[in-house]
């Protein structure tokens, strides 16, 4: 929320959006009253189809270079001041990748627990 939206147009999105009304065309009520289920949740698209990850049955390709770029950790520094000027504990998440070819190297970890 911005300095100048209040809290009621979170409660109520319809006054959030009342001066859209002379906007909408058909393509808002699409999906409405078509699909049971929900398009989207709050504006977020949730994918929900599941894939398993096949078995990984190759090494992994070696490369040139595993160290991080001087970019990547001066954003990583810049992060990290920012949330202690904040009182904020960085956190470093390795997340999922729908990239089946992706592959998180023992240097890249042991990057990070450096850091």
């Amino acid at each position: 929320m911005t300095e100048d939206e209040s809290i009621v147009d979170y409660i109520f999105p319809l006054l959030r959006y009342h001066s859209r009304i002379s906007e909408l065309d058909e393509n808002d009520f699409k999906y409405w009253f078509a699909s049971p289920d929900p398009v989207s949740d709050s504006g977020y698209l949730m994918q929900t189809g599941i894939v398993p990850r096949p078995e990984q049955t190759e090494a992994p390709r070696e490369l040139r270079d595993y160290d991080f770029s001087q970019t990547s950790l001066d954003y990583l520094d810049k992060m990290n001041e920012l949330c202690k000027s904040k009182g904020v504990e960085l956190i470093l998440v390795k997340a999922p990748t729908n990239s089946w070819n992706y592959y998180w190297y023992d240097e890249y970890e042991a990057q990070v627990e450096s850091f």
